[in-house]
Parts: structure tokens; sequence; C-alpha cells
């Protein structure tokens, strides 16, 4: 399961969150390109599902339970199945909402970063916080739990 466009990104996620596929359970379970091979969106899978999307304004990581389909939307009939990968990590620290100015600061240092520099960075987010992410969209899990989460994430 590869796709030429997409190989770039595969490989960087391979180097960069080698953790989730060599200690933590995680497989690739979709690769795929958009819009003529400007995006790609790959997903990775064990008791969660990641999503990267690549594409003209650099790289997006989502992160949604196992149910989460794998699309290029978060949302779908009406419920947010995908979460900003970032924001999910500061819900289970239990920091509080992030202000619509933490929101911005985090997407304007994102975009000041190298792409290798904000790789490493989320990386090493992430890797603190897996398991409580884990047991929250998998153990924890339900609808009141999600609609707490689209609240804390957007506003919503």
């Amino acid at each position: 399961m590869n796709v030429d466009g997409c190989s770039a990104i595969v490989e960087e996620i391979r180097n960069y969150f080698d953790f989730l596929l060599a200690e933590d359970g995680f497989h690739v379970e979709h690769i795929g390109e958009f819009t003529q091979g400007s995006r790609c969106l790959v997903v990775l899978q064990n008791q969660i599902r990641l999503k990267f999307i690549d594409g003209e304004g650099g790289m997006e990581m989502l992160v949604g339970n196992r149910d989460a389909p794998i699309s290029m939307a978060d949302k779908f009939e009406g419920v947010r199945y995908w979460f900003q990968l970032w924001i999910v990590i500061r819900y289970v620290a239990g920091d509080p909402k992030p202000t619509t100015e933490q929101i911005m600061e985090f997407g304007n240092r994102a975009l000041s970063m190298g792409r290798e520099e904000y790789l490493d960075h989320i990386s090493k987010l992430l890797k603190p916080a897996l398991q409580g992410i884990e047991d929250l969209l998998s153990v924890d899990w339900s609808m009141a739990k999600q609609e707490e989460l689209e609240h804390y994430c957007y506003g919503e």
C-alpha cells in the first residue's frame, strides 16, 4: 500500500513518529493522494487513528477514534470525528481550553518552524501523551466525551 506521490510523507512519518510503529502497535491503514497529488492523506491506526494531511500549507495532524472515517473531512453528518492533535494533547494534559489567541499563536509558530523542526516538536509532544489519548478515544469514548472534546477544541 503505497502511493508514489505520498512516499515522502510516509518516510517522514516513519522517521519522526517511529515510536508509533515500532513500540505502540500502529500500522499504516491508508495512504491516498488528493487533488492530483498536491495533497496526501496518511492514516495510522491501533486503538485510535492518527491522520496526517500534507499539502501546500504544510502538515496537519489530527486524531480520532478507531471508527473515525478515513477522509479529508473532519465531520460527517454533523458529527466531528477528527480533532487537532496538538489541542487533544493539551486536553489530556489537563491544560485550560486554548484561547483564540493561543490557537493563532500555535499556528503562526508552526508556520515559522521548518518542517523537520515542526514534526520533531509534535512527535515529542505526542509520545508522553499517547496513552492518555488512547484512553480518551477508546476506553472512555462516548457521545458525551465527544461533545466535551469538541467544545474544548473548537468551542462548538
